[in-house]
């Protein structure tokens, strides 16, 4: 993480000190006097180059010395650095109406150059792979969507649930059961984008054996009227590869 320190000059601000009451933000001087907590990535991002009060009065050539400020900063802190991953070769000025700076790095992941936000690297969040390996890694996801997704349900999550694969969000440990206010357990299956009711029940172990039982004709049919599906996918996402 980039350092900042007391005496550093972002536009018209200069650092002061941490603020005592704000984490991540440093208490700052515009030239024209006035004090305030500046957030740290509006520093260096170039987003914030001066006061509000300076801001409404700077003419836009002032501005435009602001921003070219906040760019030589940067470039200074920035290129031939290595931050979350990212090989920094060079900070590149705001684009159109975006205000934040942007640089040219090599991908983490797959080791091309691109273009990016700078903030976008330099956050405690910080992206970990370019758009290239974001497309690269739709391409099975588009591959199990036209296989695994068929008329209206999922083939994989229903192979999941015959598995017995819990869903995570289920509230008894035991798929497609509730426990209502009642204190009776109802059970359902979903079907092709609908919920079916199986019934009120006065134990866990009643709901269940019916949503079992259900699972088995429901979902046991579907996967039989589409035998070979794990085959084709497999398939499918090596020609993806």
């Amino acid at each position: 993480m980039t350092k900042i320190s007391p005496g550093d000059r972002f536009g018209h601000w200069t650092v002061l000190a941490p603020s005592p009451s704000r984490p991540c933000y440093f208490s700052c001087r515009c030239d024209c006097g006035s004090v305030k907590d500046v957030y740290r990535s509006s520093l260096l991002q170039g987003t914030s180059t001066c006061c509000p009060s300076c801001s409404h009065r700077t003419p836009s050539g002032a501005r435009q010395g602001c921003s070219k400020a906040a760019l030589v900063a940067a470039k200074k802190k920035y290129t031939g650095t290595t931050v979350s991953g990212w090989q920094i070769l060079d900070v590149l000025p705001s684009s159109g109406s975006r205000r934040g700076l942007r640089c040219r790095a090599v991908c983490p992941v797959c080791g091309r150059p691109t273009i990016t936000a700078l903030g976008r690297i330099t956050a405690s969040k910080p992206i970990r792979r370019c758009s290239g390996c974001s497309h690269d890694i739709s391409k099975p996801s588009g591959a199990l969507h036209a296989v695994a997704y068929t008329d209206g349900s999922s083939l994989a999550s229903v192979r999941k649930r015959l598995d017995g694969t819990i869903n995570k969000n289920s509230s008894t440990g035991v798929n497609g059961v509730t426990l209502r206010p009642d204190g009776r357990y109802h059970a359902y299956i979903n079907f092709k984008r609908k919920q079916l009711y199986l019934g009120s029940y006065p134990d866990l172990a009643a709901a269940a054996a019916a949503r079992k039982k259900a699972e088995a004709e429901i979902y046991g049919e579907y996967l039989d009227q589409h035998e070979g599906w794990e085959e084709e996918l497999k398939e499918k996402l090596k020609d993806k590869k």
